[in-house]
């Protein structure tokens, strides 16, 4: 019998000119709830890394826990940036 895996997901890529610290970005849901980044160890552990891509640092963030990822608007803060999207799903 073949067996299924539904994984959830949802991912931001910002632009930045510096290179943060996984705590210095906030990732909020619908429900207001913070969603805590850990810097990806690059053994896949970790919800949050850095990239530096054509001379430009990329901040990715993903949330995999199905019972966070929620509709309605997200926000993302890091420093004096605040990215507010519309509706998730």
């Amino acid at each position: 019998m073949l067996k299924i895996k539904t994984h959830y997901c949802l991912k931001y890529l910002i632009q930045v000119q510096a290179t943060p610290e996984a705590g210095e970005i906030t990732l909020i849901n619908a429900d207001g709830a913070v969603i805590n980044t850990i810097l990806d160890d690059g053994n896949g552990n970790g919800n949050m890394l850095v990239q530096r891509r054509d001379g430009d640092n990329y901040i990715y963030v993903t949330v995999t826990e199905k019972d966070k990822i929620i509709n309605g608007k997200w926000t993302v803060r890091y420093q004096h940036l605040t990215l507010q999207s519309s509706h998730l799903i």
